[in-house]
C-alpha cells in the first residue's frame, strides 16, 4: 500500500508516518517536513493549501490518502480570525485535494479524512454513535462541512472514510500535554461542574483506526476528539462510542483510561 499524507508532522501524522512504508507527504513547509521526517524515507511536495490545489504529480502511484491538516483548535484564543483559519484549513483546503483527485487519470483508491466528534455538538448524557445528527454550534458547522467536502472525492471513484476523532492521548503532544502543565504546576482542577463527557483515545488506537479504514469498506466511523470560544468545546459533554470501528472488527488495545494514561505517562520510565 503507497500512502500519501498531509499533516504528517502533527501530532497524529507524524504516528502514522513511522507506520507506513516510503510515504509520500504533502507540505506547506516541505524542507522543515524533510527534516523532521527524514527517518522515514517519505518524499514531500511542497503544498500551499490556503491557495492552491496540490500538484498531480505527487497522487502517482498512490492507492490511499490520509487527510489530516487543518489548524490547531487548541492552540491561540478563538477570535474571527482564528475560527476562519479553522473553517479553512479543513474545508477549502479538503475542496482543492478533491478539486486534484477528480482531474486525475488513475486516482487513488481510498481518500481517509480526518473529522472530529465535534460534529455532535454537546449533547449531555444522550449517547452517540455515527447515527446520530450534526450539532449547530461551530465547530459542528465545520466538521458537517469538512465531511461534506471529502466526500465528494466519490465522484472520482474513491472510497471515502471520515474519521471523527475525540480527544488523542499519548507522548509528546495531543490534548494531554496542554491538560498536564497546570496540574504539574499544582494548579489542576476539574473543568466547570466536572460531570461532562469527555470522549478520548489512545494515539496507538488512532493511528491503528486510520490504518484500518483503508482495508475495510466502512461508512463513516466516530471515535473520539474535543479538548473564549472553545471553552464551550472542554465544558460540553460528548459521549461518544465507536460503534461502525467496533463493528468491523477492530479491537482497541487501550480500551480503558487508567491503562491508557498508564501506558503514556509511566511506561519506559
Amino acid at each position: 500500500m503507497r500512502a500519501l499524507v498531509t499533516g504528517a508532522t502533527g501530532f497524529i501524522g507524524s504516528q502514522l508516518v513511522s507506520r507506513l512504508d516510503q510515504p509520500v507527504v504533502l507540505s506547506r513547509h516541505p524542507q522543515r517536513a524533510e527534516k523532521q521526517l527524514e527517518l522515514y524515507g517519505v518524499t514531500v511536495y511542497g503544498w500551499d493549501s490556503d491557495n492552491e490545489p496540490p500538484p498531480a504529480a505527487a497522487f502517482e502511484g498512490i492507492d490511499v490518502i490520509f487527510h489530516l491538516a487543518g489548524e490547531s483548535v487548541g492552540e491561540g484564543r478563538w477570535n474571527a480570525a482564528k475560527k476562519k483559519r479553522i473553517s479553512d484549513s479543513r474545508v477549502n483546503a479538503t475542496r482543492r485535494l478533491v478539486d486534484t483527485l477528480n482531474v486525475l487519470e488513475n486516482p487513488p483508491k481510498v481518500l481517509v479524512s480526518a473529522s472530529a466528534i465535534g460534529y455532535y455538538g454537546s449533547r449531555g448524557e444522550e449517547l452517540l454513535d455515527e447515527t446520530a445528527l450534526e450539532g449547530d454550534d461551530f465547530l459542528a458547522e465545520v466538521c458537517f462541512a469538512w465531511e461534506q467536502a471529502a466526500l465528494t472525492a466519490e465522484k472520482a471513484g474513491l472510497r471515502v472514510v471520515t474519521v471523527r476523532t475525540g480527544i488523542v492521548l499519548g507522548r509528546g503532544g495531543g490534548a494531554l500535554a496542554q491538560m498536564l502543565t497546570p496540574f504539574k504546576l499544582g494548579l489542576g482542577g476539574r473543568l466547570g461542574s466536572g460531570h461532562q463527557w469527555m470522549s478520548w483515545i489512545h494515539i496507538d488506537d488512532e493511528v491503528g483506526l486510520l490504518l484500518h479504514a483503508t482495508i475495510f469498506p466502512v461508512p463513516e466511523f466516530a471515535l473520539k476528539l474535543a479538548v473564549g470560544e472553545f471553552a464551550e468545546v472542554l465544558l460540553g459533554s460528548q459521549r461518544v462510542v465507536p460503534r461502525v470501528a467496533q463493528q468491523s472488527g477492530y479491537e482497541f488495545h487501550h480500551p480503558q483510561l487508567d491503562g491508557a494514561l498508564e501506558r503514556i505517562l509511566y511506561v519506559g520510565k
